[in-house]
């Protein structure tokens, strides 16, 4: 048989080049992903990934810069590039449907509204092609925000042309698209009028339907509910209630059979019978060693004995709780007892990660490899993103975790940071409890911010930045399903009482939340005579229905005990979360190491209860 001699070249490339690969996945662009993995400290393997070079992420850097700019007009030839390079053409899409979006604007403006409309539907072809070509794209709330934006201005330039009925129909879809709760938001109050003007020609049942939509989207006191009843005047006499039930519900003790059990040692506790509650809990410390209650049982075990005159067995009890779980408020409140700073279980010594990891599925593989590059080149929220799109799986490495913790940090994902940092925590991993940790979990986003606003308020600025921590991860967009907006989580009608000029979409400007929410919080404070800590609970769970559950004269005598007494599950894990929060950005930011915790319940508070 006569073998063909280019036979052999494949096999001896792959021979040849085998053993420098770890056994890599498939990407599906096709080939396959082959990393050789790289050990090192977590500073010096992230300069190492710093020095990635990819000519696509650097061609997306450069449209980025000149996007700060509003220099439209000179990202054409980048774009095309990028749209034509598989593994970003997803970038590329997102990246010219927003250029397309301000060349759009700016035609509307000059009152070019033949052009403008061009411009709003390329910018609408290239937004529908993201998911497109890339189903797993992390860009999807950004396109289906813009989306939203593109649409109202397609349709108002469809308008301007007279084409009413595809106007109607085009306003329809961004509506649709958006829905009543992050309309307030997305939209800019300047559509809003427009459509109002808009149904004022078109005079059809159908968009009047609508305007009484928008209009009772928005609170009674809401600017843009006057401003909609303006450009449409027949509504005037509409008697319209707002739908939207925006109460901030906390949510009761499950049923999860060790909290049962806690609940009975607490039954004991409040009877003063403390033997008997720490006998009890120390069974669900055996019983449940898998419990994400471990250190708050540790902390009432030492303190039921410490009650019970057992010293020595108490002290073991807290250092337990302290050890347990370092950053944990039960770990704060056990180091208060025994008089030994939290700080000590934290190494200056930076822990061992690394870039890859051999059992990563393709999906997970791609979004690695994207990370990579876009970091290289410096588009850290970019990089940030993909990494918030890899899976948390069991079987991945702890220093991989570590170094996707690494890039996150970079491009301010927090809550992918925290949530990283979590499941290394549930592992009990040997590459936590370290300076990075602690910079890491206790970031200082919108510091210089908080610090102006806190000046002019009259608030302590650590507070304002524990708070915002809890309530969004310092994500000025997000929106909770109650409908609290912000990096302060403010609800509507809060901040329009705040302020009854602010406009619902001015909620996710960072400096105007915190504003709002620093003059919020302060009033709060206020209200509870100015003890912090039912401040907090009342901010989470409404100022009412916390003066409803004080009446009730529930008994306390320490912070912990007040905390354990509240009602709502969510409450009280928030209350001691921003406790912990503060002790430790009092600590990163002053180098202040809190001896107690009297700046959120004060003896003399205490009394009174």
């Amino acid at each position: 048989m006569k073998l063909n001699r280019f036979f052999f070249i494949p096999v001896i490339m792959i021979l040849v080049s085998a053993p420098c690969r770890s056994s890599g996945s498939i990407d599906p662009d096709g080939g396959q992903i082959f990393e050789k993995i790289n050990h090192a400290s977590i500073d010096q393997l992230l300069m190492a990934s710093r020095k990635t070079r990819s000519i696509t992420s650097r061609r997306i850097q450069q449209v980025l810069e000149y996007f700060e700019k509003e220099r439209w007009t000179q990202t054409g030839t980048l774009l095309r590039k990028i749209k034509n390079e598989p593994l970003f053409s997803d970038y590329g899409h997102y990246l010219s449907g927003k250029q397309q979006y301000h060349l759009g604007k700016a035609d509307f403006e000059q009152k070019s509204w033949r052009q403008a409309l061009k411009h709003f539907q390329t910018a609408l072809s290239d937004l529908g092609k993201v998911k497109f070509v890339r189903p797993e794209t992390p860009l999807t709330s950004e396109t289906d925000d813009l989306l939203v934006l593109v649409e109202s201005a397609l349709a108002q330039s469809q308008w301007k042309l007279k084409a009413y009925r595809d106007a109607f129909e085009t306003f329809e879809k961004a509506f649709v698209r958006v829905g009543r709760r992050r309309l307030r938001i997305v939209l800019p109050v300047n559509d809003l009028v427009s459509y109002g003007e808009f149904c004022r020609q078109f005079a059809q049942k159908s968009c009047e339907n609508r305007v009484r939509w928008l209009i009772r989207t928005y609170p009674e006191q809401a600017k843009e509910r006057a401003l909609l009843k303006k450009a449409y005047p027949k509504s005037q006499d509409w008697q319209l209630d707002f739908p939207v039930a925006e109460t901030h519900f906390g949510r009761y003790y499950g049923t999860d059979r060790d909290q049962e059990k806690i609940n009975q040692g607490f039954d004991y506790y409040w009877r003063g019978r403390f033997s008997h509650s720490a006998r009890i809990l120390q069974e669900v410390e055996q019983e449940f060693p898998r419990s994400k209650e471990q250190a708050r049982v540790h902390f009432w075990i030492g303190e039921s004995l410490r009650k019970d005159d057992e010293p020595l067995a108490s002290s073991i009890y807290f250092k337990k709780a302290m050890k347990y779980s370092p950053l944990s408020f039960y770990s704060l409140a056990a180091s208060f007892r025994i008089q030994r700073e939290p700080q000590v279980y934290f190494s200056a010594t930076l822990p061992e990660a690394q870039d890859f990891d051999e059992h990563l599925t393709p999906k997970d593989a791609l979004h690695l490899k994207r990370a990579k590059k876009l970091y290289g080149e410096g588009v850290y929220p970019y990089a940030a993103k993909e990494v918030s799109q890899i899976q948390l799986r069991s079987f991945y490495d702890d220093p991989f975790l570590l170094y996707l913790i690494g890039i996150a940090r970079a491009g301010d994902a927090h809550l992918t940071v925290f949530k990283l940092y979590s499941e290394l925590i549930s592992r009990k991993s040997q590459v936590v409890n370290d300076s990075f940790q602690l910079n890491a979990t206790f970031p200082k986003p919108f510091w210089k911010e908080i610090q102006a606003v806190a000046s002019d308020v009259e608030i302590d600025p650590i507070l304002i930045l524990s708070l915002i921590k809890q309530e969004s991860a310092f994500r000025p967009s997000i929106q909770s399903g109650s409908g609290a907006s912000g990096l302060m989580q403010l609800m509507s009608f809060t901040a329009i009482d705040v302020d009854s000029e602010i406009y619902q979409s001015e909620l996710t400007n960072p400096k105007r939340n915190i504003e709002l929410g620093a003059r919020y919080l302060k009033k709060v404070i206020g209200q509870f005579n100015g003890n912090w800590a039912y401040a907090l609970a009342g901010y989470n769970a409404g100022p009412f229905r916390m003066r409803q559950w004080l009446k009730q004269k529930v008994q306390f005598t320490s912070l912990e005990e007040f905390i354990e007494t509240i009602p709502y599950a969510e409450t009280k894990n928030y209350v001691r979360s921003i406790v912990r929060n503060y002790y430790w950005y009092s600590y990163l930011i002053d180098g202040q190491k809190l001896s107690n915790l009297d700046l959120f319940f004060t003896q003399n508070e205490l009394s009174q209860n």
